[in-house]
């Protein structure tokens, strides 16, 4: 029942801690699918946030376990950061089938835009007679 985060308990959460980046922008995209069309650095940001709430939740949890049952937190961290993690992709999944919009939107460069607006206004100047 004794808390023994020390030695490869520790490394093992501090690695989780400085890698957590990706497992935020994971929770992020799949939350939040929109977040692709921000600023890389907005992204980058908001993962570290995400990604660190993940890490301490964890590492809470797994405390928590060890104090309330016979296993150490060494035993159950890596179980936990598993199912958390499961867990919250699962709830971030139902959150953005129900709760988000359903309106698709495309992103298209300007460039591409332009073109087929030029190409529009041209065809339509041909059918009408042609270009003066």
């Amino acid at each position: 029942m004794a808390m023994d985060l020390l030695g490869i308990e520790l490394f093992a959460f501090v690695f989780l801690f400085i890698g957590s980046t990706s497992i935020g922008y994971i929770f992020l995209r799949t939350g939040w699918p929109k977040v692709r069309i921000l600023e890389k650095t907005y992204k980058i940001g908001w993962s570290m946030v995400f990604g660190a709430i993940f890490s301490l939740f964890s590492l809470i949890l797994s405390l928590a376990f060890s104090l309330f049952t016979s296993l150490s937190a060494s035993q159950t961290f890596l179980v936990i950061i598993i199912f958390s993690f499961f867990l919250g992709i699962i709830i971030l999944s139902l959150k953005r089938k129900y709760f988000l919009q359903r309106k698709t939107i495309i992103s298209l460069p300007k460039e591409f835009v332009s073109v087929q607006m030029v190409q529009k206004k041209l065809s339509e100047k041909m059918k009408n007679g042609g270009i003066k």
